[in-house]
């Protein structure tokens, strides 16, 4: 079964979709477990003004798409939560504020709220290590159930990686967070993003998956991190044709913030 742990909605301050937007996509993409995974960006910016406010409405938009699309598509809801270690109390309360299914913990900003799509980076290498130094604390907290995408400076990062999208080059310093949710029992995700821009690689690398395998990793999620429905389950497929290459058998979801592993 395809399964798509990392979608957004309006409920999101960048989401262009329905809850019920998320199931179609779902459904015409052939994957039989979805999550919609609202943000709740931890910064000094408004990042955790947007889901607050759409919340009541959300709970009830996705009560109603769970009973209208049962036994066709299995929905599932949560959220997206970026540099949890930041506010803490605050991820905390947006985290206990709901039955979720899952929560994601992910890096937007690195320290001092510096979000990471509008820097200037000079040095990559000492941007790198202090991104990677910031994650490991991130997984310190064990607030979350997935690391989101792993690989997201890369998005923005063409030039200054002289159009080579690999982070092979850090490994020494990806091992540690690798290690971290391995013995935190988080998992990792494959974000299919990366496959729809400059880098055009197909999320995670083949040698980062094996590293994790390697350490005793056994949970992988899947995620389109859809915003639109064009772009909602974008690559599941593939990227499950990709982790099974990898060694993989199983996919991981959440339900009820408890791992199941789905066979590929």
């Amino acid at each position: 079964m395809l399964t798509d742990m990392h979608n957004h909605t309006y409920a999101s301050f960048d989401g262009k979709q329905s809850v019920a937007d998320v199931c179609v996509a779902a459904e015409k993409a052939g994957v039989g477990i979805i999550a919609v995974a609202e943000h709740f960006d931890c910064d000094a910016r408004g990042g955790m003004e947007h889901f607050p406010k759409h919340f009541e409405q959300w709970l009830r938009d996705t009560e109603k798409a769970k009973r209208e699309y049962n036994g066709r598509v299995q929905l599932l809801r949560g959220v997206e939560v970026g540099q949890p270690h930041v506010f803490l109390k605050e991820a905390r309360q947006i985290i206990n504020a709901a039955d979720y299914d899952v929560i994601i913990g992910s890096l937007h900003d690195v320290s001092g709220g510096r979000d990471i799509y509008f820097m200037n980076i000079d040095d990559v290498d000492a941007f790198f290590e202090e991104y990677f130094t910031e994650m490991l604390q991130m997984i310190g907290t064990r607030v979350f159930d997935i690391l989101g995408h792993i690989d997201y400076p890369v998005r923005v990062l063409k030039e200054k990686l002289n159009g080579d999208p690999s982070l092979k080059r850090w490994e020494s310093l990806i091992t540690p967070c690798l290690k971290a949710l391995i013995d935190n029992g988080i998992a990792l995700e494959f974000s299919t993003v990366l496959s729809r821009c400059w880098a055009e690689t197909f999320g995670i690398e083949p040698w980062l998956l094996e590293k994790y395998k390697k350490l005793g990793g056994e949970m992988v999620t899947l995620g389109s991190d859809g915003h639109v429905p064009e772009l909602t389950c974008f690559g599941i497929e593939k990227a499950s044709r990709v982790l099974k290459d990898c060694g993989f058998d199983k996919t991981t979801v959440f339900v009820d913030r408890k791992p199941q592993f789905i066979l590929i």
